[in-house]
């Protein structure tokens, strides 16, 4: 069986790529029998799988990003006769000749619509019901992501198939103090802090970490350590950091290699995650 797999976002940042990166690898360590086909919308990224035999890899030119998947994937699909075509990111090309599956991280823009822009929410609306209808099967990483795609898109419960997520094997508390240290001293962290890990958006529901924050601080001493890329409407989330005055004791170390997360939760006091 030949499996096509789309990875136009691979150059991208986020959870989602983490996600796309850790299912190919693994994918491809425990199975030599399929034939994969791995399409780039970045010829940087040739090369990026060549030590399996399995696998092969080609370049869809498109910059749009619908044109690329639906014009570009289908072509391929046809050229290379591709039996599966599998998008870790939700989208799928709705007139290849092969059966669709896709992941769906979850529902937000149905469930909270009012936290995105207007075009996100009309592409949305428009798009995603037919992504639905036209996939032979549908991944969700919860019980919840499944509820609700019953419930404001009523889809079948026969496409949805709950796959849980896992940890990589690197996250792991870390004990080693010399380790601890060294990553400590390269952010130059404080002694006691509370973390919080995400892109910044209102999802993330970090006006209210920081309204928390203001609270509690100067009853306890201890700082707020955040990582993460800037996403969308993030300007009135990181303004309320100097409103509040809390310039000194909220420490934005941005986006941080995947390889140092494991020491940042570890130094950690706790992990704070409220969203929405």
């Amino acid at each position: 069986m030949k499996i096509g797999i789309m990875l136009r976002h691979m150059n991208e940042l986020g959870g989602i790529v983490v996600y796309t990166k850790n299912i190919i690898d693994n994918l491809l360590e425990i199975d030599n029998k399929n034939e994969y086909v791995l399409l780039y919308n970045n010829p940087s990224l040739l090369g990026t799988y060549s030590k399996y035999k399995n696998i092969k890899e080609v370049v869809i030119s498109f910059r749009n990003k619908l044109l690329w998947d639906q014009i570009g994937v289908p072509g391929v699909v046809r050229s290379e006769k591709i039996d599966i075509i599998f998008n870790p990111k939700l989208s799928i090309p709705l007139f290849a000749p092969a059966k669709k599956i896709f992941t769906l991280p979850g529902l937000e823009q149905f469930v909270l619509p009012n936290v995105f822009s207007w075009y996100d929410r009309l592409y949305s609306h428009i798009m995603e019901p037919l992504y639905f209808k036209r996939a032979n099967a549908i991944i969700v990483m919860t019980e919840k992501a499944k509820t609700d795609l019953k419930k404001y898109l009523n889809v079948s419960n026969n496409k949805i198939n709950v796959i849980y997520a896992s940890h990589h094997k690197r996250f792991e508390a870390v004990k080693n103090k010399k380790d601890l240290q060294t990553i400590k001293q390269k952010y130059n962290l404080p002694e006691s802090y509370i973390f919080f890990i995400g892109g910044i958006t209102p999802l993330k529901n970090f006006s209210n970490i920081i309204k928390a924050f203001k609270i509690i601080k100067d009853k306890i001493p201890i700082k707020l350590v955040m990582v993460g890329f800037k996403r969308w409407k993030y300007v009135r989330d990181l303004e309320l950091v100097k409103k509040l005055k809390l310039q000194n004791d909220v420490i934005n170390l941005g986006f941080v290699p995947d390889d140092d997360l494991p020491y940042l939760y570890s130094l950690a006091r706790c992990l704070l995650f409220p969203s929405l």
